[in-house]
């Protein structure tokens, strides 16, 4: 067991109480603050074994689905305290924003084995006797596999720009929450463009090669960026102890 001082433990017990007792309609989030909690480990399973799918880009889908289930708590909880109510309707929208992009990373996971199928599919059909239709076909199939991937990637950047205002707006003890979504959709991006990369390698069109390569990486970038803000502001912020915060406030209003 970890030990914490005094004042921690009144911050972890005043937490607790109040996410038991305040958590947003359909959100208990006070449910499941137990010791354990019960994991599906079937994708994780079938990620480990000897198989091509599901791979990186699975995994990344899911890495995107534990960012947006981040965000959702950190508005579930922001919503059920009084001091944030004049930011409810835009926390509520963010909510309910965040529950689409996670039912859309999930449904990248599966789209992105289903590509990865039809690549495979193809290569093992290949035809001498119709080299170009063979090779059109295998181009076909390589467009498929990276246009799941550069879809995940926007979703990121959605997912990004709501964690920034979730910081902004949101629980105040739950910011490092936010951070962590965005750090992890930071990841899922970069997972992300090396997988379109890899899966253009071979495209012929070279237009449509460099659009969706360059598409993805400014993305990509504008997040890197917003990640990098936002550990730095944190990082400062949260190197303060509480009650030296709130003095330094009461010296400004004094001032």
């Amino acid at each position: 067991m970890i030990g914490i001082g005094l004042k921690s433990r009144k911050i972890f017990e005043d937490a607790f109480e109040f996410t038991s007792k305040n958590s947003a309609p359909n959100h208990p989030v006070g449910e499941v603050m137990n010791e354990s909690f019960d994991l599906d480990s079937q994708f994780i399973t079938q990620l480990a074994a000897a198989a091509p799918t599901p791979g990186g880009g699975g995994a990344a889908g899911m890495t995107g689905m534990l960012a947006a289930a981040l965000a959702q708590m950190v508005a579930g909880l922001s919503l059920g305290r009084r001091k944030y109510e004049e930011h409810h309707p835009e926390l509520d929208e963010i909510l309910k924003k965040a529950q689409q992009i996670q039912a859309d990373f999930e449904q990248a996971v599966n789209d992105d084995a289903h590509v990865y199928k039809r690549v495979i599919t193809v290569l093992s059909h290949q035809n001498d006797k119709n080299e170009k239709a063979t090779t059109q076909a295998i181009e076909d199939a390589l467009v498929g596999a990276a246009q799941v991937p550069l879809g995940v990637i926007q979703l990121s950047g959605q997912l990004v720009e709501v964690c920034e205002r979730l910081i902004d707006i949101g629980l105040e003890h739950a910011r490092a929450d936010a951070a962590a979504a965005i750090f992890l959709a930071q990841g899922v991006s970069k997972t992300s463009l090396i997988n379109i990369k890899a899966n253009m390698r071979e495209v012929t069109d070279n237009k449509l090669k460099t659009s969706w390569i360059n598409k993805a990486t400014r993305i990509v970038k504008k997040i890197n960026e917003t990640a990098e803000q936002v550990e730095e502001k944190l990082s400062t912020e949260l190197s303060v102890p509480r009650s030296d915060s709130r003095q330094k406030r009461r010296r400004r209003k004094r001032s």
